[in-house]
C-alpha cells in the first residue's frame, strides 16, 4: 500500500525532527562526557559545563529533551530550526596570569623613570632601584567557544527537508486500483 502525500510529509517531518533531537542529544552527551575544549584544554571542564547548561536550557525552552518522542505534537521542523539558529550563548571570561614584562618593556620603564628623575631638582633625586616584584596580576579574556557546531549539525539536518522530492510521492491517479479517470 502506498503512502499518501500527507502521510509521506508527516513521516518525513517525524524522521527529521527525531534526527534534530538526536543531534542535540549527541552534543549533550559529548558535553557531559570527556569534552575537550578546542581553544584551551585547561578550560575543558568549565567550557563543557557552560555549553551543556546553555544547550540543555534552550532545548527545554524548545520543548525537546532526552525524553522527547514521536509524534512531536506541536513541534514543526521550521520552528525547531529557527529555535536552534537563534540559540544564545552566555559570555564568560577566563582569568590568566599576566605575562612578565619583556626586555623592551623593562627598558622603557627604566627610561621613563630616568626622565621623571631628570625633571626633579638635583637634591631630590634618588638612584634607580629595580622595582619590587609586583604581586601577580591577571588578565581576563573572553572565552569564545559557542554552540555553533551544534547549530551547524542541526542545519545539515534541516537542509534535508528543503524542497520536495517527487520520488517520495505516489500519484494515486496513476495506480491500478484507481478507477477515477484523470481530467485532461
Amino acid at each position: 500500500m502506498s503512502l499518501t502525500y500527507v502521510e509521506t510529509l508527516e513521516t518525513r517531518r517525524l524522521d527529521l525532527i527525531q534526527e534534530v533531537v538526536d543531534v542535540c542529544n549527541r552534543w549533550t552527551n559529548q558535553f557531559c562526557g570527556a569534552y575537550q575544549c578546542s581553544r584551551d584544554k585547561n578550560q575543558s571542564f568549565n567550557c563543557g559545563s557552560i555549553l551543556l547548561g546553555a544547550l540543555t536550557k534552550q532545548m527545554y525552552n524548545m520543548h525537546i529533551s532526552w525524553t522527547t518522542a514521536e509524534p512531536f505534537s506541536g513541534l514543526s521542523l521550521e520552528e525547531l530550526g529557527h529555535g536552534i539558529k537563534s540559540m544564545r550563548m552566555p559570555t564568560w571570561h577566563v582569568k590568566y596570569p599576566r605575562p612578565p614584562l619583556t626586555a623592551e618593556e623593562e627598558k622603557k620603564r627604566k627610561e621613563e623613570f630616568q626622565e621623571r628623575q631628570a625633571a626633579r631638582p638635583y637634591y631630590d633625586r634618588e638612584p634607580y632601584k629595580e622595582p619590587a616584584p609586583e604581586p601577580p596580576s591577571y588578565i581576563y579574556v573572553q572565552h569564545i567557544c559557542s554552540l555553533d557546531p551544534v547549530v551547524r549539525d542541526v542545519q545539515l539536518v534541516i537542509k534535508k527537508a528543503q524542497g520536495l522530492e517527487l520520488k517520495d510521492f505516489v500519484d494515486r491517479a496513476e495506480t491500478a486500483t484507481d478507477t477515477t479517470p484523470r481530467q485532461g
